[in-house]
């Protein structure tokens, strides 16, 4: 009897131990859901009641590619950034959804601001519900998304990933399971790899082989390169294309250090160890909570690496690093189950070691850890923004407003432009009523792209009659009184594909120069007539070859001030290994 009553105390012990950590749980997730909210509800208001100064830099300046094209085919059913070219330089799902909110509720510069930063943050918030249904929690994937903002919240298509791959882990039906595998190949085709990862996994680790999901992923694939032939010329989007152009294969290794040197593989790293060492402490065996998910994406970021490293000249921008938020997401979640599996041992103890507990424990302190970007982020926020209000702040983003102001007001419609880097927001606020080259081809047309393969990039300019070229560098070529122009410059390992355009400084028709806030540098943005092209110098042409031949030089010669800002003891040693400019 007395055993009996014993146990029933303890039962209701735990039980009452786990309310508390239900509850607990559940304010955290309040908590966190209302952080979420609010930042959302700001920058609705901001696009709402502020100046388009104000919230052009809220997403990504690739991000107005896609606007673009969305509000032409929700328009005038072409897939067209602007006119003369239909392109096919994006990913499928994401523009489709645009496309279908902007035919939905209109097309309007703010509508579609306000339609790309509200799909964000409804698929981070069904990101966030997914997470609670399966883990119980929801605030782990908030604290995820506001870690990784440049992948869920700047308007890429990499928002709708994580809770693809959330279902996705969790689908044993095939089925389903091969549509889920398809969305996520249409909303950014390099995530295929995650759908291959799970796969080898599955046959090599468990000695499992169920594959039938191949027969609804393969249509999908194959018919999506077929009407891409069909249409475009090109199976694959032609802004892939563009960056493969001159490209050595296995010449741009470098790409390594930014798939594993990440700040989320870091964090990741972090909470693993804090977690095992902890468990050590207690005697405890060292488990994983999320093995095959990690040992799976681990997969996926090996082979999207090995892709990118090989294939591809360019360097990566942050939405590329989602297999690496995702290995955070579940190592995070990790941590907290393990807090909360152990919480029925600390409370037992005394108010001080509680304390105690609470800020030294490895896992706690990992929580403090990543909390750091984001108070730095709302810092450079609130001390940016009022600069933007009182016109001391400059962009590239807003130069770009100012100039298709400036356009509208004093060009004739049908003029012809074109620009490279940093042209997304300028080429959709300038609108259908003028004509655009985009000289790095990402919203090209195969045609372009054809061109700059046999290094006639500056041919194809030549006979669409462009008449003004508009750059905005750090950089350029100069011999006395004449400036050397090299389209494009993005590309790290790129030997054929960028060629060599002349002007003298009087032909320059517009400076547009400012201090960047970002780098702090002065940006030489400049209009060019390009009618008034000249031949180049000697000189010039032979520097701009060797430039071309060596690896990064092209891109540190024209954005040398974004090299400071990845210097690193580890990036030196990498960037003294692979031979790069000095600044890597």
């Amino acid at each position: 009897m007395i055993q009996l009553l014993t146990g029933n105390t303890q039962m209701n012990e735990k039980s009452n131990n786990n309310k508390i950590s239900i509850k607990l749980i559940q304010a955290i997730d309040i908590i966190f859901i209302i952080i979420l909210t609010a930042t959302y509800l700001a920058r609705l208001g901001l696009i709402i009641f502020g100046e388009q100064r104000n919230w052009v830099e809220l997403i990504f300046d690739d991000a107005y590619y896609y606007l673009g094209i969305a509000r032409n085919i929700a328009d005038h059913g072409s897939s067209t950034f602007l006119p003369p070219f239909s392109t096919n330089g994006y990913q499928p799902l994401w523009l489709l959804i645009l496309s279908t909110t902007g035919f939905l509720f209109g097309t309007s510069e703010t509508s579609l601001l306000i339609q790309i930063v509200s799909l964000s943050f409804f698929f981070t918030g069904a990101f966030a519900y997914t997470s609670k249904k399966y883990y119980g929690f929801a605030f782990p994937a908030i604290v995820t998304a506001l870690l990784s903002q440049a992948i869920t919240l700047y308007g890429m298509e990499t928002t709708m990933l994580p809770v693809f791959i959330l279902i996705f882990f969790k689908t044993q039906d095939w089925k389903a399971r091969g549509g889920l595998a398809s969305l996520i190949f249409l909303s950014r085709l390099d995530a295929l790899a995650l759908v291959v990862a799970r796969d080898c996994f599955h046959l090599f680790f468990k000695k499992e082989c169920n594959f039938r999901h191949y027969f609804i992923i393969i249509p999908v694939i194959t018919i999506y390169l077929f009407i891409n032939y069909k249409i475009f010329s090109a199976p694959v989007p032609v802004s892939g294309l563009s960056k493969a152009v001159g490209n050595i294969a296995g010449e741009n290794l470098f790409l390594i250090s930014f798939y594993f040197l990440s700040p989320n593989l870091k964090n990741a790293l972090f909470l693993l160890i804090a977690v095992s060492a902890i468990r050590l402490l207690f005697r405890q065996n060292i488990t994983f909570q999320f093995k095959n998910e990690l040992i799976i994406l681990i997969i996926a970021n090996i082979a999207i690496c090995t892709y990118y490293s090989t294939l591809s000249g360019w360097p990566s921008w942050h939405w590329y690093g989602w297999p690496a938020m995702m290995i955070f997401y579940f190592s995070f979640m990790h941590a907290i189950l393990f807090l909360t599996d152990s919480f029925e041992n600390i409370i037992k103890q005394k108010p001080t070691k509680i304390f105690l507990y609470l800020i030294l424990s490895p896992p706690a302190l990992c929580i403090l850890y990543i909390s750091f970007p984001v108070a730095i982020s709302t810092w450079q926020f609130l001390a940016h923004y009022p600069s933007y209000f009182n016109n001391k702040g400059e962009t590239f983003g807003i130069k770009n407003l100012q100039l298709a102001d400036f356009i509208k007001k004093n060009y004739a419609k049908g003029t012809y432009f074109a620009m490279g880097d940093r042209a997304g927001s300028f080429g959709f606020f300038l609108g259908n009523d003028y004509k655009f080259l985009h000289t790095e081809g990402l919203v090209g047309s195969r045609t372009y792209y054809d061109y700059m393969m046999q290094n006639c990039g500056d041919q194809f300019m030549r006979e669409q009659k462009v008449n003004y070229l508009i750059v905005d560098r750090d950089g350029f070529l100069e011999s006395g009184d004449i400036l050397g122009i090299i389209e494009p410059i993005q590309g790290l390992s790129s030997h054929t594909g960028p060629y060599l355009l002349c002007f003298n400084k009087n032909s320059i028709v517009l400076n547009q120069s400012y201090l960047s806030l970002l780098t702090g540098v002065e940006n030489k943005r400049y209009m060019f007539d390009s009618t008034k092209e000249i031949s180049c110098p000697k000189d010039m042409i032979e520097n701009f070859k060797a430039l071309r031949n060596k690896y990064g030089s092209v891109r540190y010669q024209s954005l040398y001030a974004e090299y400071p800002h990845q210097r690193g003891v580890t990036l030196s040693i990498l960037a003294k290994f692979f031979n790069l400019p000095t600044g890597w």
